[in-house]
């Protein structure tokens, strides 16, 4: 096991993979479905990120704080722990789709459906049109 921190609020756990679906807790199960991800201790799907991670604090200490730190964003965006590791944008409205295979990242994004432009969220309709590429003519042939 390997686990790295930013030593604020990131956390990234790298795990063998003889241990894939063998896991539990707050990083998942490690069966490659993110969507069965946020079960609690008991194995329920919890309501909250929140709900979730109090059911795995262990001991009687009293360190875990409940008060979530608040992430301002700029320009329209919004926090998100974990988005995709490739931003849409004017000029890339959709990402190749190996994008999506890396792992997501937390930070500030555009919420659908708006794409970052120049540094704002704006509705996907609202980019700027680019010029089309116009086919030329051969002159000569060497």
């Amino acid at each position: 096991v390997e686990v790295k921190w930013d030593g604020a609020s990131y956390v990234e756990v790298k795990v063998d993979p003889i241990w894939r679906g063998r896991t539990c807790g707050l990083c998942g199960n490690f069966n490659g479905n993110v969507t069965d991800d946020k079960k609690d201790k008991k194995g329920q799907f919890a309501d909250t990120d929140e709900d979730m991670a109090i059911s795995w604090q262990s001991g009687k200490t009293k360190t875990c704080s409940r008060r979530l730190l608040r992430f301002e964003c700029p320009y329209g965006s919004t926090y998100m722990e974990c988005a995709p590791a490739c931003k849409p944008s004017c000029r890339n409205q959709t990402p190749n789709p190996s994008c999506h295979m890396k792992r997501c990242k937390p930070g500030c994004y555009c919420p659908p459906p708006t794409v970052l432009h120049r540094g704002s969220c704006i509705p996907r309709d609202q980019c700027p049109k680019r010029p089309r590429k116009r086919k030329g003519r051969q002159i000569f042939k060497i």
